[in-house]
């Protein structure tokens, strides 16, 4: 039996093992302690060469990594990551075409920034339409005005490709047959209604899921072959992409219609009952050019209108921090478990914001080249691709193992003194800090993102009304 590091050097464990390590290590503080940098920490070298881990993808960039357990890996996929899932294809996509559906699910997985940050755009146009006809109808004291309904068949005609120039003649055109626009306008509301109850329901499912397996985690014993730092820092990387909740909640208010030409359908029977013969002709590249996808509104930078709607600069920022949100309480999350600090799990949160906010500036950058709708989307596509292969190789990479090796587990236990620490030795640390600290980070940030969605409701009340036409609160 091997009692020394010399000894077990040469017989070294065929791969990375939590379990074998700190075995040796106790094996080491009861024959030779002077190998031990303390009773319960390895020094980095001997570990190294202790495991030599297996040669996978990467390994020659970070060192020998060992693959978890496959029952592991499909666990903490499904516990984590298929409730986002969920929540994310509960997306109210636009019924275009195929590919323009698969297009908006792409954009908001891939680009959460600009999708945020065009649905809040989606929501102040909607205001601003409002607020002009509302000053339109001030003017103009003489006509009777319905304000909401008014402002809901303007819309409607834009996301057609048909905006309205002229809002004093849609005021007038209300007050000859308000029936006609009356019919319409509940038409075109009760057309996107059915979009919240199964977007709530998915929002509620993600964050019971969350609360239950975090409940599971936190009244079990060590568990030596799925410890729970390893579970811990699974949760820390679904909390990157917690944006979901407040894009996801944006995109049930701004709704979709049913089916393909059921808009057109609705304008083409106003149009009929208002005695106009108008050919509302939809071509998809003015559908897409003037908001027929929500998610995806480059023209908030080229926008000349006088609807004063918010700066797309403010909107995007705004975006921006509800994004970075989530990443820096995975972070921190992350930074909490032992070990502790700055390391490989912290550093791979990082990366994946990072590919938020490079993917989001490569966007910025699309949304305001010179150039026509169609290329713009499709090079908005290939980047999308692009930053979803590389994010998902990212997610998929940890999950299977890349994370676990010995310099994963390495921390700085004084000033310039560095050791390997082990899960079953922290386990006491992780216990307290379960029973506490870690929910506190994990639940307060998931709450602030239920908390943005609670001010969009409010924030963009007279919005909401005009979507949802909802007349137990007036906006006139």
């Amino acid at each position: 039996m091997p009692y020394c590091i010399a000894d077990i050097l040469a017989d070294p464990p065929r791969a990375f093992s939590i379990a074998a390590l700190a075995n040796i290590t106790t094996v080491i503080n009861q024959t030779c302690p002077w190998d031990l940098l303390r009773p319960t920490t390895l020094k980095p070298s001997v570990a190294f060469n202790l495991t030599t881990g297996n040669n996978f993808i990467l390994s020659d960039l970070l060192g020998p990594w060992t693959t978890y357990p496959a029952r592991i890996i499909m666990s903490r996929l499904i516990d984590f990551k298929l409730p986002l899932l969920v929540l994310i294809f509960q997306l109210p996509r636009p019924p275009l075409r195929f590919w323009v559906e698969c297009f908006a699910l792409l954009h908001l997985v891939s680009s959460p920034v600009d999708s945020i940050a065009s649905y809040f755009f989606a929501l102040s146009e909607c205001f601003g339409v409002l607020k002009k006809i509302k000053y339109e109808a001030r003017r103009m004291r003489e006509v009777k005005t319905d304000c909401k309904k008014l402002s809901l068949v303007v819309i409607a005609y834009a996301t057609i490709g048909k905006p309205v120039g002229d809002i004093a003649e849609q005021i007038h055109l209300q007050a000859s047959n308000p029936a006609a626009f009356r019919k319409a306008a509940h038409s075109l509301a009760a057309d996107r209604r059915i979009n919240f109850i199964p977007v709530g329901a998915a929002l509620l499912g993600f964050v019971v899921a969350v609360l239950f397996k975090y409940v599971y985690i936190d009244h079990k014993d060590y568990d030596d072959m799925n410890p729970q730092h390893v579970q811990i820092w699974s949760l820390s990387s679904s909390m990157t992409v917690m944006w979901a909740i407040t894009a996801v909640f944006q995109a049930s208010i701004v709704g979709m219609q049913k089916t393909r030409d059921s808009t057109r359908r609705i304008l083409c029977q106003l149009e009929e009952d208002l005695n106009h013969r108008e050919n509302l002709v939809v071509k998809l590249k003015d559908q897409v050019d003037h908001g027929a996808v929500p998610n995806y509104r480059p023209d908030r930078w080229s926008s000349n209108s006088d609807l004063k709607v918010r700066s797309p600069w403010t909107l995007d920022l705004m975006a921006l921090a509800i994004v970075a949100t989530g990443s820096l309480g995975g972070v921190w999350l992350a930074a909490r478990v032992p070990p502790e600090g700055w390391n490989c799990r912290t550093g791979v949160k990082v990366v994946m914001f990072l590919h938020y906010l490079l993917g989001g500036v490569v966007q910025l950058v699309i949304n305001w080249l010179p150039v026509s709708t169609w290329p713009k989307v499709y090079a908005t596509a290939i980047l999308d691709l692009l930053v979803l292969s590389s994010f998902t190789g990212v997610i998929f990479t940890t999950q299977v193992g890349v994370l676990n090796r010995v310099g994963c587990y390495v921390q700085e236990i004084s000033k310039g003194v560095w050791g390997v620490v082990l899960p079953p030795f922290t386990w006491e640390t992780v216990r307290e800090r379960l029973h506490l600290e870690y929910p506190a980070i994990l639940f307060g940030f998931m709450g602030l993102q239920i908390f943005i969605c609670l001010g969009i409701w409010r924030g963009f009340r007279e919005a909401r009304q005009v979507y949802r036409q909802d007349d137990t609160e007036s906006v006139e």
